[in-house]
C-alpha cells in the first residue's frame, strides 16, 4: 500500500521519466531548466480540479528538485466550490480565477478572487502552456441525446460548444504557444464533425493540431478513456506544416511510450475499514440516510418502481435478489444507501456476478460495472470511469469508495493539500470526477517538454487577422 496519497503523483511521474531514453531524459531536464530561464508559465481554462498544474509542479520537482520556475498565472472556473478548491490548492498565490469562459476572448474579465475585472495576462506576460478541459456533457456517450450535438461546434449549440468557442476566442486573441485540450473520446466520432471543425478553427488562427487517445488504466486502476489534443502556435515557433507535423509526431510517440506494463493495483489505493477517513465517510453517509428516512423524496419513491419494471423484462424478480440482500443487509454501508441505490446494487450483482466495482450513482439503464485487466502474475481490478456524481461500490470490500480514494485514483495528492481532508465526501467525489487523470496529463507534459523547441517570436509579435487566415487553413492531419 502507498504510504500516503501525497506520493502517488510523484511515484507515477518518476516511473514515466524512467521509461525515457537517456537522451530524452537529458533533453527533458534541459527544457525544464529553460522553462525557468524563459519565464514560461501556465494557466488553466475550465480548470476544475487543476490537476494539470499539480502535475507540472510534480514534474519540475522530479526533474530539477524544485518547482520554483513553474508559475501558475490564472484559472478559469465558474463553479463556486471548485473556485474554493483552487484557492486552497495554491494558498497564498492570489492569482486570478476568472469566472466565465466566454469572457476570455477579451483583454479583461471578471475575477472572483479580486472581485473586479482584471487584466487577462497576455503576450510575454501570458502563459506558455494552457491546458483546458472543456465540458463533455453534450458529446459524451453517457448522454443519450449526444447525437443532437454531432455538429454542435459548427452550430454553436450546447454547453460543450460554448466552452470550446470560449477557448477558441481566448486563443485567437492571446495566442499562447502551447495548448492541451482534453475531452471524451466521442469528440472524435467519425459520424460527427465537431473534431473537424475544431481543427479547422484552430488552424485558422495558426495552430497545428494532433491528438492522442489515452486511458487512465495505462497507469492507474480506473477505466477513463480520453482524447488529448495538443496544439502548437506555428508562428511563434516559426514552424511550417511539415515541421509542425514532425514535432507533434515526436511528442505523441513519446507520450504513447510512457504507459506502464500494468496499472498500479487497486489495493494500493484502498484504505482499511478502520482508517479514519473511511470511518468518517461511513458516518457521513449514515447521517444522510437518517435525513432521507425522515423526509423521503419523490425520487426515492419513484425510481425503485421503474427499476423493478426494468428487472422484470430480464426475468429478475425482487425475490430472486433475496440471497444478495441477505449478504449485505447487516452491512452499515449497505443500509446507508437509498432504496434506489440498494436495488440497483442488488440487480447488478445478480446480472454481473464477476463485477469488481459498480457505479450505483447511475440509473439502472446506465449503471456501470468494472471487472479486471489481466497482467503478469494475475489480474488487477479496475474502477469504472469516475464522474462528478459517481457512487462506486467496492464489491470485495462491500463498501463505498471514499471521496479521498476517488481523488487518489485521479492521482490527486489530496492529503498534501491543506484543508482538503476536511472537505465532505460529495465535494471530493465531484473534484475527482471533474479532473484530468494526473497520470495521463503528466505523460502528455513529459512528451511535450522532452521535445520542446525555443520560441522564435514573442507572442506580441503576432496580431490575429482572422480574415487573413480563415481561407488559408493549416493543421496536422492524423
Amino acid at each position: 500500500m502507498l504510504n500516503s496519497s501525497s506520493n502517488i503523483l510523484m511515484l507515477i511521474v518518476t516511473k514515466q521519466i524512467e521509461k525515457l531514453s537517456e537522451e530524452l531524459r537529458e533533453q527533458l531536464k534541459e527544457n525544464i531548466l529553460n522553462w525557468g530561464r524563459l519565464k514560461a508559465s501556465m494557466a488553466s481554462l475550465c480548470s476544475g480540479s487543476n490537476v494539470a498544474c499539480l502535475a507540472a509542479k510534480t514534474l519540475h520537482i522530479a526533474v530539477v528538485g524544485n518547482a520554483t520556475s513553474c508559475t501558475k498565472l490564472f484559472d478559469v472556473e465558474v463553479d463556486p466550490e471548485k473556485q474554493k478548491w483552487l484557492n486552497m490548492l495554491f494558498d497564498g498565490s492570489h492569482t486570478c480565477i476568472f469566472n466565465k469562459m466566454e469572457d476570455m476572448g477579451s483583454s479583461k474579465a471578471y475575477c472572483c478572487v479580486h472581485k473586479k475585472e482584471c487584466e487577462v495576462p497576455t503576450g510575454p506576460d501570458g502563459p506558455f502552456l494552457v491546458p483546458c478541459g472543456v465540458s463533455c456533457k453534450d458529446v459524451s456517450k453517457a448522454n443519450p441525446k449526444n447525437k443532437e450535438f454531432r455538429s454542435g461546434l459548427q452550430e454553436r449549440k450546447g454547453v460543450t460548444a460554448n466552452s470550446l468557442w470560449g477557448f477558441w476566442h481566448y486563443c485567437e486573441l492571446h495566442q499562447p504557444p502551447v495548448l492541451i485540450l482534453e475531452n471524451v473520446e466521442n469528440l472524435l466520432n467519425a459520424t460527427a464533425n465537431n473534431f473537424d471543425e475544431l481543427k479547422r478553427r484552430f488552424g485558422a488562427i495558426g495552430y497545428a493540431v494532433k491528438h492522442v487517445v489515452l486511458d487512465a488504466s495505462l497507469w492507474v486502476p480506473q477505466i477513463r478513456k480520453r482524447v488529448y489534443i495538443i496544439a502548437l502556435n506555428m508562428r511563434l515557433f516559426d514552424l511550417d506544416e511539415d515541421g509542425a507535423r514532425a514535432l507533434l509526431g515526436k511528442m505523441v510517440s513519446t507520450i504513447q511510450s510512457l504507459s506502464f506494463e500494468a496499472p498500479l493495483s487497486l489495493e494500493s489505493f484502498i484504505k482499511e475499514k478502520d482508517h479514519a477517513r473511511v470511518k468518517a465517510e461511513k458516518k457521513e453517509l449514515q447521517k444522510l440516510a437518517a435525513k432521507r428516512r425522515v423526509g423521503g423524496s419523490e425520487k426515492e419513491v419513484e425510481w425503485p418502481e421503474k427499476q423493478l419494471e426494468e428487472m422484470s423484462t430480464k426475468g429478475i424478480t425482487y425475490i430472486s435478489l433475496r440471497k444478495f440482500k441477505e449478504q449485505h443487509e447487516a452491512n452499515p454501508w449497505f443500509s446507508s444507501l437509498g432504496r434506489r441505490e440498494q436495488l440497483l446494487l442488488l440487480h447488478t450483482l445478480a446480472v454481473k456476478m464477476e463485477a469488481k466495482t459498480i457505479d450505483i450513482g447511475q440509473s439502472i439503464w446506465r449503471a456501470t460495472a468494472s471487472t479486471s485487466v489481466p497482467c503478469e502474475g494475475g489480474a488487477i481490478d479496475l474502477v469504472s470511469t469516475l464522474t462528478c456524481h459517481s457512487a462506486i461500490w467496492l464489491c470485495k470490500k462491500k463498501r463505498m469508495l471514499t471521496g479521498w480514494e476517488a481523488c487518489l485514483l485521479q492521482a490527486i495528492p489530496v492529503d498534501a493539500i491543506p484543508g482538503a481532508m476536511a472537505m465532505p465526501r460529495r465535494s471530493l467525489v465531484a473534484l475527482a470526477g471533474d479532473a484530468f487523470c494526473g497520470a495521463a496529463f503528466s505523460a502528455c507534459l513529459i512528451g511535450i517538454m522532452a521535445h520542446m523547441i525555443p520560441l522564435s517570436h514573442a507572442p506580441e509579435d503576432y496580431v490575429t487577422d482572422d480574415s487573413k487566415f480563415l481561407d488559408d487553413l493549416v493543421w496536422v492531419e492524423e
